[in-house]
Parts: structure tokens; C-alpha cells; sequence
């Protein structure tokens, strides 16, 4: 390298022109650096998978990586009390429909929950958006006005207050303020499913709500430090100020998010499989402790055991808690709320067999969605048989017979008759309902692995795992991949017992 000499006058004119091209290049550093920053918000990783790989077992992390995309809601709520919560929810979502769709739907759960949930603002991308209401206000439809086309994505704006009941006597209490428990079921807008078309179908007053994709939760609670907050996912990050509490959650891929809160909780957990199992108990019940000390050993040893019949349970954390509700338990991902009443000294049959049954649901309607509205049997039916399984695989040929008669007690409510276990949940009654698809739907579940040999069944399972996590099942979709592991024609059984 060749360097020119420079008369001392010449190197100060140089230096002085150096300066002041790096003040220059400095000055438009800052301009851009600014403009970029107000252009790019700083949650914007919320909208990546990464994000929540913290609530994933290591291992699971791959294994969403080959995923559809998935539509991501941000959701902070603002708890004051235990009945009155103030929200914004943002939802990123991706049109990966075969359609150009001017128009989207959402289901408002609360509404149907005998909640008063008032929409404030409708916005999409940044702009107010035309918006309507169908079906007694349960459905709220935003209006595009540029379509989205398939792969396209838009952004999604709401704001909203929720009236929460002290006590409700619609779908089994899951929002409400009870007792200083509070269960916040379904406490947002839920993007509905599009099939042939948007479905919202809606449930009668028995049976369960969701029929939803799996999706990615980013969900920040601001609330009393004096409470104990619950919720689907695990816990990122935690502040308090002036007697507030900030609580930062990631939850995905994940159908649904949960919260439950009280001041009078305290908690005992183990590590399974590599998963934190946290069951929570009411510290001013005298019986609480030890059973939910059984609750724990029960949700352990029934996640080993649905580990190894279908595949594991990806998510780091399992919790399990009570609420006030009429239900004996309640499945939510990652999250079972259970009846308070189970934590009193009620029979450890029926502590046992909830809390089987609502692990069994991590599986078969968590990871493995289906419509619980029109074709309840793929996860109710399918929850009672691993639940059977359970008492077969923990007390062997008692247990297996034990259960049975349990099933058969529960069909004989509606004199043993050979309904199809494949309807939807309004083609039966109240107890038709409870008779066939708990009781009856296990037994033809069961009869169905007979027909194609019990270790044919016992690997179905595996590939009905793996195909379909985090996807959505149909019975026909059932039906083919059993056909496929088995090489046998099962048309005529499921057009007997399943869906004629």
C-alpha cells in the first residue's frame, strides 16, 4: 500500500472533512435507528414459534418446526378484582384456507357462559373495522376490507370488558367468581374453524365448547400480588409494583387458554417424564393436602402411561387445580380444573377416574383436536377408554372388570340401547348424552380393538398420535388411518355402532 504524503495545512482540511462526513453519517445512524425502532414493535417475537419454546419440553421442539402455520393471539388482561376484567387481544392471523376470505369469524364463549362481554373496538391492521354479531351475539364477524388471500396475513385488534358471574348455571360454571375461586374459561375472541365454510355451531347447554386449531398464546395478566394465577403454558417472566402483580405466560401450540386464581392456594409438585406436575389445594380445606397429594400420584402415573400407549406430552408443565363448578373435572391444555368438592373426602374411585379422564384429554382433544359439538365421541368417548386402560394397566383384571361395570352402569341409564355413539351432542338428550358417549362409547371403543386385534389397535394409536398432533381429526379421518394400520374394511362396524 501506497500512502501520499500530505503538507500539514492539507491533513487539517482532510481531517475536518472527515469529521464532519462522520457527524453526517452519525446524524442519519440515529434518524434511521429511530424510525426503524418506531416501525418494529418490541414484542414482535411474540409472533415466532421460538418464542415459546420455554413451555415445550426440550425435546418437543423440533417437532413443531414442520407445522401450518399457526395463527398467534396476544391477549393482557387486567384483574382488579375477581369479577371484572378489562382486555385487549391482538391476533395474528394466517389464511391457510384454500379461499380468499373477506371476512372472519369468532366465537365469544363468554356470551354463551352467562357473561356480559362488551366489544369496545374492532381493528384490523391498525384501522377501525366494520363488525357485526350472529347467533345471540356469540359470534362476532370482522369485515375485511382488503380479502385475504390464502398465505396472507392480517392482524387483528379488540378491546373489550368482561362482567364475571359470581356463579353460573351455564356449561358448568367454568367463568365465574365463586367462593373466591375464579375460573376464566374461554375469556377472549376465538378465531373459528373454517371447513367447507366458517363453523359456528353452537353447543347445546350440556356437552363441551371448543372446536378450534391450535394456536400460540402470549398472554400477559396484570392482577392483586396477593393472588395465585393458574394458567395453560408456563411463566416467562414475573414484576410487581405498588401491590401488582405483571405476569408474562407463553402457551402453544395450544387449542384453547385457561386461567384460574385465588388467594387461597398452595401447591405441591413433582417432575414425570420430564414434565412439572403442579396440583394445586385450597390451604383452608382440612382434607385438601393429602388428596391433592393423590391427585399428583394419579396425574403421574397416568401420564407414563399415555406416554407410552400414544406418545408424549410435549408441554413443560401439567397443573391441576379446583374450581366451584358442576362438573366433576374440566380438561384445558395444560391446565385440569377439577370440582372443589373432590378435595373433601369424596370416594377415590371417582378422584382417581377424573383426574385419569382429564389427563387422557391432553391427548385426545388437546393434541389431538376434533369438533367436541358434532362429533364428541372422537375425544370423549376416546378419553373414557385410555381412562379404562388406565384402571386395566394400575389394578389388572380387577380394574379392567371394575371399569366396566362402571360403563355398563352408565349406558343401562338409557335401558342399554344400541344408539350410534357418532352423533352430535344436540341429537342427544341430557342424559343420552352422558349414557352413550361415556358409557357406551368406550365399550364400542374397545369392541372396535378386538375387531382389529389389540396390538393393531395398540400401534393405531401411536400412528394416530403422531400424524395428528396438533392437528384436527374427523371420524372418517379416524376410520382411514385405522383401515391403513389394520389392512381391513371397518365400513360396516362404523356404519353400525360409529355414524350410520
Amino acid at each position: 500500500m501506497t500512502i501520499q504524503y500530505q503538507s500539514p495545512r492539507n491533513f487539517a482540511q482532510a481531517r475536518s472533512r472527515v469529521i464532519h462526513s462522520l457527524w453526517i453519517t452519525l446524524l442519519l445512524c440515529q434518524f434511521f435507528c429511530y424510525t426503524l425502532a418506531q416501525s418494529t414493535p418490541a414484542t414482535k417475537n411474540w409472533q415466532t414459534p421460538t418464542y415459546y419454546q420455554d413451555a415445550l419440553l426440550p425435546s418437543q421442539h423440533a417437532s413443531t418446526d414442520q407445522l401450518t402455520p399457526r395463527n398467534y393471539y396476544q391477549l393482557e388482561y387486567t384483574l382488579k378484582d375477581l369479577n371484572t376484567l378489562t382486555a385487549t387481544q391482538t391476533t395474528l392471523i394466517t389464511n391457510h384456507t384454500n379461499n380468499t376470505l373477506d371476512s372472519l369469524y369468532f366465537y365469544l364463549f363468554p356470551t354463551l357462559l352467562a357473561s356480559d362481554m362488551n366489544i369496545q373496538t374492532v381493528q384490523v391492521n391498525g384501522q377501525d373495522a366494520t363488525f357485526d354479531y350472529e347467533h345471540d351475539n356469540a359470534v362476532l364477524v370482522v369485515m375485511l376490507e382488503t380479502a385475504l388471500a390464502p398465505e396472507e396475513k392480517t392482524n387483528v385488534q379488540l378491546t373489550f370488558t368482561l362482567g364475571i358471574p359470581s356463579s353460573s348455571d351455564r356449561n358448568y360454571g367454568l367463568l365465574a367468581s365463586d367462593n373466591g375461586l375464579l375460573s376464566l374459561a374461554h375469556a377472549y375472541a376465538l378465531l373459528a374453524v373454517y371447513d367447507d365454510g366458517w363453523n359456528v355451531t353452537l353447543p347445546p347447554s350440556y356437552g363441551d365448547l371448543v372446536y378450534a386449531e391450535s394456536s400460540y398464546y402470549h398472554v400477559t395478566i396484570h392482577a392483586p400480588e396477593d393472588l395465585t394465577i393458574i394458567s395453560s403454558g408456563s411463566l416467562k417472566n414475573a414484576t410487581t409494583n405498588n401491590n401488582t402483580q405483571t405476569l408474562e405466560f407463553i402457551a402453544g401450540p395450544v387449542r384453547d387458554f385457561y386461567v384460574i386464581a385465588s388467594d387461597r392456594f398452595d401447591v405441591l409438585s413433582q417432575q414425570t417424564a420430564g414434565v412439572t406436575i403442579n396440583s394445586y389445594y385450597v390451604t383452608d380445606v382440612q382434607r385438601a393436602r393429602p388428596t391433592a397429594q393423590n391427585v399428583l400420584d394419579y396425574a403421574s402415573d397416568a401420564l407414563e402411561l399415555f406416554n407410552a400407549l400414544l406418545g408424549p406430552y410435549p408441554y413443560a408443565e401439567l397443573d391441576i387445580a379446583p374450581i366451584q363448578t358442576q362438573a366433576l373435572g374440566i380438561e384445558f391444555p395444560g391446565l385440569i380444573a377439577m370440582n372443589a368438592v373432590l378435595y373433601e373426602g369424596q370416594s377415590s374411585n371417582v378422584l382417581e377416574g377424573t383426574v385419569v379422564h382429564e389427563v387422557a384429554h391432553q391427548w385426545v382433544y388437546g393434541l389431538i383436536g376434533s369438533d367436541q359439538v358434532t362429533e364428541p365421541w372422537l375425544d370423549e368417548s376416546l378419553a373414557q377408554y385410555l381412562t379404562w386402560r388406565y384402571f386395566e394397566a394400575q389394578y389388572g383384571d380387577a380394574g379392567y372388570r371394575g371399569f366396566q361395570q362402571s360403563l355398563s352402569g352408565r349406558w343401562a341409564r338409557v335401558l342399554k340401547q344400541d344408539i350410534p355413539i357418532g352423533k352430535a351432542v344436540s341429537e342427544y338428550t341430557g342424559v343420552a348424552y352422558g349414557a352413550i358417549i361415556y358409557g357406551l362409547g368406550p365399550l364400542v371403543i374397545e369392541d372396535l380393538s378386538a375387531t382389529v386385534g389389540h396390538d393393531v389397535f395398540d400401534d393405531f394409536l401411536k400412528d394416530y398420535y403422531q400424524k395428528n398432533k396438533y392437528g384436527l381429526v374427523t371420524t372418517e379421518l379416524f376410520q382411514q388411518q385405522l383401515e391403513a394400520r389394520c389392512a381391513c374394511d371397518l365400513n360396516a362396524f362404523f356404519q353400525e355402532h360409529i355414524k350410520p
